[in-house]
């Protein structure tokens, strides 16, 4: 064993690094030295709601979930971080749930939003 790596319930401790990309999501499972112990990754298409591109929220909830559950009978995770691409906005209720669909910055929100937002 490596002297910094901890050992619990013959589980080695570990970081989940959840990163939700534009195209793909990955789930990495680092030690506590950030050595990269394993990773996996998935494409979620977008979906069509109400004529709007959007994120499939529920499909990238149930993969997170499972793969969480799946590394930590291996791993202690200790740690979760996650990054994301920075033109999502998820708008969420006082209870923490969607109050709105995930929208894609791929939708053309028109030529009237585009003129008033940029004059």
């Amino acid at each position: 064993m490596r002297k910094g790596i901890i050992q619990a319930v013959g589980r080695q401790k570990a970081i989940a690094v959840i990163d939700l990309g534009k195209t793909n999501k990955k789930l990495m499972i680092y030690d506590l030295n950030l050595k990269l112990l394993e990773k996996e990754s998935v494409i979620i298409s977008e979906i069509k709601r109400g004529g709007w591109i959007c994120d499939d929220i529920p499909a990238v909830y149930e993969w997170i979930i499972e793969k969480l559950k799946r590394f930590n009978k291996k791993y202690e995770i200790a740690v979760i971080s996650t990054t994301t691409f920075g033109a999502t906005i998820v708008n969420l209720d006082k209870n923490g749930k969607l109050a709105t669909p995930v929208l894609s910055y791929m939708n053309d929100p028109g030529k009237n939003i585009a003129k008033e937002f940029y004059g």
